[in-house]
């Protein structure tokens, strides 16, 4: 009947995630900070006259140091990072099985974006063919109406319709070099039927960041079982994807941060995503 309410749409899933580096920004979020604040976790005791805070001074610290100065708690502040989802916009992201996966891919990203404003944090979008889509290239903002707007604009683009740009994804690449800089949370959503060059290639430019593989899948039933894993840990039941993943983890982690060499395996996870269940 025409009378009859219409439903409301569903909120977009929950997808917890949290980095087990402190971030350095300074604006108030959820994560672990290297900055000095009034909330947060208890970091340590200083002496007041560096600190010249006299509202936190711990009695008992004071009473048992034997020079009798006065001591002050320390907290450290939380902050918010950047998180931005990296997407692989090739021809073969435009494949339709029971889902398109290019839905598969704006449903993640909307997922993630109403995530990362629920806790403070920035959201940016960039997708990439043969070279960064102008229509799919969204910086970092705490906006919800960007969010929506950012789903729609990967919603509407067609993967199939790009020409000689859909035959590969070296803009991924690129898409590097403009979020280059502060430590940032990436989520890299492609289906990974990209030469291995190339994989390896936009691993090693995000290198400096951590970066969380995601397999646009082909069928809804490899997008569920998809969306509840991270690539890196756990490893994936496919024989060609967990090699892809092995391969990621070998780029990213061949240059790490300090430039001292560590030992990949496929276990090794540098964020954590916890999908909700």
């Amino acid at each position: 009947m025409s009378g009859d309410p219409v439903p409301a749409a569903p909120p977009p899933a929950d997808i917890p995630y949290r980095v087990p580096w402190r971030a350095a920004g300074v604006r108030i979020g959820a994560h672990r900070g290297t900055v000095e604040g009034s909330g947060g976790l208890f970091r340590d005791h200083d002496l007041l006259v560096r600190t010249k805070d006299p509202r936190r001074i711990d009695l008992r610290m004071s009473l048992r140091d034997p020079f009798e100065n006065l001591h002050v708690k320390r907290f450290e502040q939380r902050t918010s990072v950047t998180v931005y989802a990296l997407v692989d916009l090739s021809a073969s992201l435009g494949f339709s099985g029971s889902v398109r996966k290019i839905d598969v891919a704006a449903d993640l990203c909307g997922a993630i974006a109403s995530s990362a404003r629920r806790i403070g944090d920035s959201f940016g979008m960039i997708g990439c063919n043969e070279k960064v889509v102008p229509a799919c290239f969204w910086p970092a903002t705490t906006s919800r109406g960007a969010e929506a707007e950012m789903v729609a604009s990967l919603r509407g683009f067609s993967p199939a319709d790009q020409g000689t740009l859909g035959r590969g994804a070296h803009g991924l690449i690129d898409a590097a070099a403009f979020i280059a800089g502060r430590r940032k949370l990436v989520f890299l959503i492609s289906d990974f039927y990209l030469p291995f060059g190339t994989i390896e290639a936009v691993f090693e430019a995000l290198s400096e960041h951590d970066v969380i593989p995601h397999r646009a899948a082909r069928s809804a039933r490899t997008a569920r079982s998809a969306a509840l894993r991270a690539c890196v840990a756990g490893g994936p039941r496919d024989r060609q994807t967990a090699s892809l993943c092995h391969a990621a983890v070998f780029a990213a982690c061949a240059h790490p941060r300090g430039g001292r060499k560590r030992k990949a395996s496929a276990g090794a996870r540098h964020a954590v995503w916890a999908p909700a269940l």
